[in-house]
């Protein structure tokens, strides 16, 4: 995710029409990492037929099998589980946990294909550095939504996202996302994935965000404190 430092730089000495066409894409704007404990997602547990015994027909003598099942304890790399604070049944020994914690910068993320990405397909966001939004988190799974914008020539545009059954959900105004299914989102909303909560701007909104001259109060309140999953 991108400091704010450069584009705040463009936002206070550009027109909003210049910023816009210098960063024409919406923005995911991190602000908060959503209370809860990771767990690791443990391996599938293997088990193999174990027959008890084998009879040797010319020797008519029966030999036991050696145990062949096979119990996995990895508990393995990749996504972890986020257990929400009201889900958790063991005591809590680090009460950070419990509260949700604001960033101590705010990152952004533009809303764009990367450079090697194919042209005709959705945004892909994920934790994986091939997706074209990456979002470094473990609770962010490897492909865990997609984004697409439709822009038209006489009106705004339309903005959709689509959770990609990801492991610990996307969320939109505090409702979660069916997986493979559209939800269309706009400027202000408040999006979490896995743990990192954003608020979705327009570029003409972050534009003004940079500034200080919010005036849409939808988008004004996407900044207050919630207490969205």
């Amino acid at each position: 995710m991108n400091r704010l430092d450069d584009v705040q730089t463009d936002a206070k000495a550009l027109m909003e029409m210049e910023f816009v066409k210098r960063h024409g894409d919406p923005v995911l704007l991190a602000r908060l990492i959503k209370a809860g404990d990771l767990q690791r997602k443990k391996a599938p547990i293997t088990i193999e037929p174990q027959p008890e015994e084998e009879i040797d027909n010319e020797t008519k003598k029966v030999k036991a099998y050696k145990s062949t099942q096979k119990l996995s304890s990895d508990t393995g790399g990749g996504t972890m589980f986020l257990v929400k604070p009201s889900e958790l049944t063991d005591m809590v020994t680090d009460p950070s946990i419990m509260m949700d914690r604001k960033l101590e910068r705010e990152r952004y993320v533009p809303m764009c294909k990367s450079a090697t990405s194919p042209k005709k397909t959705p945004i892909k966001i994920g934790r994986s550095t091939s997706a074209d939004v990456v979002v470094n988190d473990y609770t962010v799974s490897k492909e865990h939504a997609w984004f697409a914008g439709m822009y038209f020539p006489d009106r705004p545009p339309r903005y959709l996202l689509m959770d990609r059954g990801s492991t610990n959900g996307t969320f939109v105004g505090g409702k979660k996302c069916p997986a493979n299914a559209r939800l269309e989102v706009k400027s202000g909303d408040k999006v979490v994935v896995g743990r990192m909560a954003f608020v979705f701007l327009s570029p003409q909104d972050f534009y003004r965000y940079l500034r200080g001259t919010l005036t849409n109060q939808y988008v004004i309140e996407a900044f207050l404190d919630s207490d969205d999953p």
